[in-house]
């Protein structure tokens, strides 16, 4: 659904929306209390004075100044082992966001026949096989983000890192100048980190769709290439306004040589992670509590034991694959498909996830109700470096050890060379509703 106000009101309701957000926002830190556990920044991931909205409103760019972080509160507590996956096992209604951003979710609905021919996901771009699926699906495709126009549906944000990472994020014409980003002759979006050694903060870039998401839709990323190694922090991943009030999904996320990703809620309390009979998942619950309660805000996630190919060296390896984020009434789900084992009917972009295996997390809505904390998503990319996470971790990864480096920082400042395999090679995200 796309909503375009006059501009007059347009301009009104976004310095109100702008007002509320800074209103809203209450400074805080705190430290880690689990001894087994590293506590990441509150402000974890701060976003922009809503990046949904016009940026070339006069008022909107005073609050951005006012503001630039908008304050946006985020924390995580991670194992204090990067590769662990041991740990003790333990929304969003569509409100129409005023905006000329496209908006998916809410009530809108269609049934679509899943009688198709495409080009087939699994093999590289540019290469063609058909795929036909019979039967029909709720699910429609309304955006794909792929090819030359790919980077144009993207805010790229440049202020200082919330979660205090080694690096510092680039406006779109230092990203395109210095060759931080690029779309290759097979159409594919590459996203860099600089590589020159000495550098301090190394340069990378961190991007905010302009797509908002709501209930009732499924993303879809087909990557070819994550990034690796030590000292990284890579993520994709959703987000909406007055965090932790509209909510966090965290599909894919780790750091330095992990092989296996993380999936992860964050809300405000009462939100809690379950499966049920009828909806199981198949990943190894870390933690169950999503809420950010008295500082405490490790978030309620998965870890993917079932594969090796998941994240990192061995994503990369494999050539890749595909994450897909469901959120429904039933509550938000995440799977991953090996490259060569994507479903033909998402190949045919007439997914129908009734029919594929269980999902590695799902969050059931009868313990966290989706209308209540979440709302209102978009979708980030972000390559950062040591910070909350990778940084309170490096020793314990073995990283220390690997690069005879004692402190995470000195690594990223002075070894360029060891970041060759830290960048993202996308093929597509594609959004659905149904």
């Amino acid at each position: 659904m796309q909503l375009t106000l006059r501009p007059a009101l347009s301009a009104f309701v976004v310095a109100t929306a702008a007002i509320a957000e800074l209103a809203l926002a209450v400074p805080s830190a705190h430290a880690a209390s689990n001894h087994h556990l590293v506590q990441r920044s509150q402000n974890h991931r701060g976003i922009v004075a809503r990046d949904v909205q016009s940026s070339s409103s006069p008022l909107l760019q005073a609050a951005k100044r006012a503001n630039p972080q908008r304050i946006q509160r985020r924390c995580r507590v991670r194992p204090t082992s990067s590769s662990s996956t041991s740990a003790s096992t333990a929304a969003s209604s569509s409100t129409g966001s005023v905006s000329s951003t496209q908006i998916l979710g809410g009530s809108a609905s269609s049934t679509a026949s899943s009688t198709a021919t495409s080009t087939d996901s699994s093999s590289a771009p540019g290469s063609s096989s058909t795929v036909e699926v019979q039967g029909d699906t709720p699910w429609r495709l309304t955006n794909k983000v792929q090819g030359k126009n790919f980077f144009d549906q993207w805010d790229f944000w440049s202020f200082a890192d919330p979660t205090h990472g080694n690096v510092n994020y680039v406006d779109p014409g230092t990203a395109w100048n210095e060759g931080l980003v690029q779309v290759n002759d097979a159409g594919q979006a590459i996203m860099r980190v600089n590589t020159d050694d000495y550098v301090g903060n190394r340069k990378s870039v961190r991007l905010h769709s302009k797509q908002v998401v709501n209930k009732n839709s499924l993303v879809v990323l087909d990557a070819e290439h994550m990034p690796t190694g030590c000292g990284t922090w890579p993520a994709w991943w959703m987000n909406g306004p007055n965090w932790p009030a509209g909510g966090e999904i965290d599909i894919l996320e780790g750091v330095h040589d992990d092989t296996t990703n993380h999936a992860t809620l964050h809300t405000t309390a009462g939100c809690t992670a379950s499966s049920d009979a009828s909806h199981p998942s198949t990943g190894q619950l870390t933690n169950a509590q999503c809420g950010f309660i008295n500082g405490d805000n490790s978030g309620c996630g998965y870890a993917d034991v079932s594969t090796n190919t998941g994240y990192g060296a061995g994503f990369n390896s494999a050539k890749g694959g595909v994450y897909v984020m469901q959120w429904v009434d039933s509550g938000i789900s995440v799977w991953y498909f090996p490259r060569g084992a994507i479903p033909a009917d998402l190949v045919a972009e007439k997914p129908m996830p009734w029919t594929w295996p269980s999902p590695f997390a799902r969050w059931s809505t009868n313990t966290c109700n989706v209308d209540q904390f979440f709302r209102d998503h978009i979708t980030i990319f972000n390559t950062t470096f040591c910070g909350d996470w990778a940084g309170a971790t490096w020793q314990s990864s073995g990283c220390a050890d690997k690069t005879g480096y004692s402190s995470c920082a000195a690594f990223v400042s002075e070894k360029g060379s060891a970041f060759h395999e830290a960048y993202w090679t996308v093929n597509y995200v594609k959004y659905f509703q149904q």
